[in-house]
């Protein structure tokens, strides 16, 4: 899937805080309501929001450099990458 992080995403993001950074209010875009994304420095998970469980996807080196200039105060750009999140967490318009 491919996640584009744009400048409202870096402009509307929150330096350290995993669920309302820019990458993820980028790929909340694409998920179902019911699931939401929670934003580590090496990897992400997708929640249910009624449970605990989650699934967890390692983020690549770029993304993970990304992460730790936005949070640093580090100028960033909008940039895209690859997540291979399953469809079935994927709403029917991402």
């Amino acid at each position: 899937m491919q996640i584009c992080v744009t400048q409202k995403h870096i402009d509307d993001g929150c330096r350290a805080e995993c669920k309302h950074c820019p990458i993820a209010l980028a790929i909340n875009e694409k998920l179902k309501k019911r699931y939401r994304v929670n934003i580590g420095r090496i990897t992400f998970s997708i929640e249910p929001s009624h449970t605990l469980t989650h699934s967890s996807y390692k983020f690549s080196h770029r993304t993970r450099k990304f992460i730790n200039d936005f949070d640093n105060y580090r100028p960033v750009q909008p940039f895209n990458f690859n997540a291979a999140i399953p469809k079935r967490y994927l709403c029917k318009f991402a």
